[in-house]
């Protein structure tokens, strides 16, 4: 067992002393946000109706449609049949990462991955799970977490089998432009580079700043390749427990009725989804339970907000904007940490903070955040999920050792 970091074995010292606020968190359920109990009992009723069990390595026609037609209802229309069923995003993943085959080039390559950074650090572990190598293409800080396209293009000379987009950003909640989207979707296209699209927090967008017609997908963008879009009930739905996901295939359609052939025969090997998950499916992304999903994303709006004007109150913080997601990314300036801790290293002011406040913040190069572009400052990552009594109480513990 991996001995735990000294942040670590501080976020339990202040645990159990009954101190921490874990502003790191992701517990949807324990910050109050869920689907309603009834839609729970009504989906278990639906499992119990019929608790046969037909594996498919696709997953069920009727759970299948009910995705295709909450996606289609959401703007991208997709048929049952570009629908592959799983127990999660990680798995869609492990799949695609198996199933996507090396580009036909003379170019050595094909061994590898693109991924952004900043980025959540399970892709680089799935990644390298896979036997494949990341090769990393950069989100511009100077231009709203924009893929740089310099760095863009490096990336696909190494002929990876796929790129993957992530937008919302985890952890900058960065929404990509149209115009940089489209000329990331028509590069990889170009060089027949597949994209993997993960829209797990597509439903959690900034509508102040970016109404949902605004917030475009590579799969709705003119000029696609093959692309194939990640998300599940983890988020969408606040219900981690359900463990169904979902991959949807568009593009050409030789290239995604072979796709999906490969990954059917493929996860018919694992047959990852339970009979009742699907019923979850079918019952959560009805039309009847839209006004729950849209509780839950209304909840995280209100409480990202809420989140960036108690950071943006505390002396020496600095808050990079975020358009979606469930994070924040802020930064602190290294001449007040280093006069209030002795140091600038992300991870020894994170466990100074946490000793001296009791508040846990995920220190920045666990997503790659090592530093902004041109400065020293040291970045954190927070979740925004959290009870808003939560919220205030944490802003008040940061701001008095900081005003001091």
């Amino acid at each position: 067992m991996t001995k735990p970091t000294p942040l670590e074995q501080t976020r339990r010292v202040q645990a159990a002393s009954g101190r921490l606020i874990d502003l790191a968190g992701s517990d949807f359920r324990s910050a109050g946000l869920t689907m309603p109990e009834e839609l729970y009992a009504s989906a278990w009723e639906l499992w119990r109706s019929r608790p046969r069990y037909e594996p498919s390595g696709a997953g069920g026609a009727r759970a299948r449609r009910a995705v295709a037609e909450f996606l289609t209802s959401d703007g991208l229309p997709t048929e049952p049949e570009q629908v592959i069923l799983t127990s999660g995003s990680s798995i869609s993943y492990q799949l695609l990462f198996a199933a996507l085959p090396p580009p036909r080039t003379t170019h050595v390559g094909g061994e590898s991955i693109a991924l952004p950074t900043p980025a959540y650090p399970l892709f680089e572990d799935l990644c390298r799970g896979a036997g494949l190598r990341p090769v990393w293409y950069r989100l511009s800080a100077r231009d709203r977490y924009n893929p740089d396209r310099e760095s863009l293009v490096s990336a696909l000379t190494e002929s990876p089998r796929a790129i993957v987009v992530i937008s919302p950003n985890n952890p900058t909640g960065a929404i990509h432009d149209g115009d940089a989207l489209a000329d990331l979707v028509g590069t990889a296209a170009a060089r027949g580079v597949p994209i993997i699209s993960d829209e797990v927090f597509s439903a959690f967008r900034d509508e102040a700043t970016l109404p949902r017609a605004a917030h475009h997908l590579p799969a709705s963008t003119p000029g696609a390749g093959p692309i194939a879009s990640l998300n599940g009930l983890s988020k969408l739905c606040a219900a981690p427990e359900v463990k169904l996901g979902w991959i949807a295939l568009h593009g050409d359609a030789d290239a995604v009725a072979a796709l999906r052939d490969d990954l059917d025969t493929l996860h018919d090997t694992l047959l990852t989804v339970s009979g009742a998950a699907e019923s979850f499916a079918r019952v959560f992304l009805s039309a009847a339970a839209a006004p729950a999903r849209e509780a839950i994303a209304r909840g995280i709006d209100e409480r990202r907000s809420l989140l960036g004007q108690t950071l943006s109150s505390i002396p020496g913080v600095h808050l990079e904007v975020s358009r979606g997601g469930v994070h924040l990314v802020f930064a602190l300036t290294a001449e007040l940490v280093a006069e209030r801790f002795g140091s600038t290293d992300d991870e020894t002011v994170a466990r100074a903070i946490l000793s001296a406040t009791g508040v846990h913040v995920h220190p920045g190069y666990l997503y790659r955040l090592d530093s902004r572009e041109g400065s020293i400052d040291p970045q954190f990552v927070i979740s925004c999920i959290h009870d808003p009594d939560r919220i205030a109480e944490a802003g008040e513990r940061l701001y008095r050792v900081f005003r001091s």
